[in-house]
């Protein structure tokens, strides 16, 4: 069993039936952990959360992060930009992606912690 994406996430504004959404949800996770004995997650936090849908203290699930890999091979964004990964970070450019999609809650916390880390400064600091 691979988990992508482990929980779905409900706010107080959400309609009714995304609060069924939910419960369902984690029904159908519990379920799923009760069958299985080996789970692939792809990202390592998941696990923490799988286990609280756990249905007992005994679950034998061994779990494993397998990592979902990005489409473009490094080898074809290093053509695009050349400068990225050329182990010079004095005026290199950064390529930071990511093939989610977020919710306005993520996305508000992407948006108040990218630019800082991703500033000049931070860049200096980390080299």
């Amino acid at each position: 069993m691979m988990f992508h994406e482990v929980r779905y996430y409900t706010h107080l504004r959400d309609r009714p039936s995304r609060w069924l959404l939910a419960a369902g949800q984690r029904r159908m996770v519990r379920a799923l952990l009760d069958s299985s004995t080996h789970i692939y997650v792809s990202i390592p936090s998941w696990v923490a959360l799988l286990r609280d849908h756990e249905p007992s203290v005994d679950c034998k699930c061994t779990f494993t992060w397998l990592p979902v890999r990005a489409p473009s091979p490094w080898s074809t964004l290093r053509q695009q930009f050349p400068a990225a990964g050329s182990g010079s970070r004095r005026g290199a450019e950064m390529i930071v992606g990511s093939f989610g999609m977020f919710s306005s809650l993520v996305a508000a916390l992407l948006a108040a912690v990218l630019p800082p880390l991703l500033s000049p400064r931070a860049i200096e600091s980390a080299s």
